[in-house]
């Protein structure tokens, strides 16, 4: 019985550190964002700073959010795990961006009940604003899966969605 114990004192170390590892993988990533793309390292196009480094933040924020997602089986407890995710995140964020610049930062969390679903919305920041993506989860076989997903990851200017609010 006490190697039990022990076996599981060291699995969850092991799965406490893969969190951490996949929290500093998202940090390099929004790093990279950042550093390489602000201005004035480079002027801005119709992309407003959207790159391929933003997919690859996108993911690694969803992917995260999905191991998290496992600490809960039913929808009455979206809040607390939208307040714990977001409480989590804020450990990786950086010094608060000034002149609207909000390259990669990570806004709120939301996470969110409809129709028996886990609705998760995440938000990475681009020039000015949040590039948003929204997933649709539901319970199935003892774990939640993904069903659905809307999110943009072809920033060309005839592809980005931000070209359909230009004035």
């Amino acid at each position: 019985m006490r190697l039990i114990g022990i076996a599981a004192v060291f699995w969850m170390a092991a799965a406490a550190s893969a969190q951490d590892a996949r929290l500093s993988a998202l940090h390099q990533t929004l790093q990279t964002l950042v550093t390489t793309y602000s201005p004035p390292t480079v002027s801005f196009d119709e992309s407003l700073g959207a790159r391929p480094e933003l997919t690859v933040a996108k993911h690694q924020l969803r992917d995260w959010i999905e191991t998290q997602l496992s600490s809960t089986e039913d929808l009455e407890h979206a809040n607390a795990l939208s307040d714990r995710i977001n409480n989590e995140l804020k450990t990786i964020q950086g010094p608060k961006l000034v002149d609207r610049n909000l390259l990669g930062s990570l806004d709120e969390v939301r996470i969110g009940t409809e129709a028996g679903l886990l609705i998760v919305t995440t938000a990475v920041g681009i020039v000015c604003q949040y590039d948003e993506s929204a997933y649709a989860y539901q319970f199935m076989e003892g774990r939640w899966k993904r069903i659905w997903e809307s999110e943009q990851t072809d920033y060309s200017p005839k592809k980005y969605l931000l070209n359909t609010y230009r004035r």
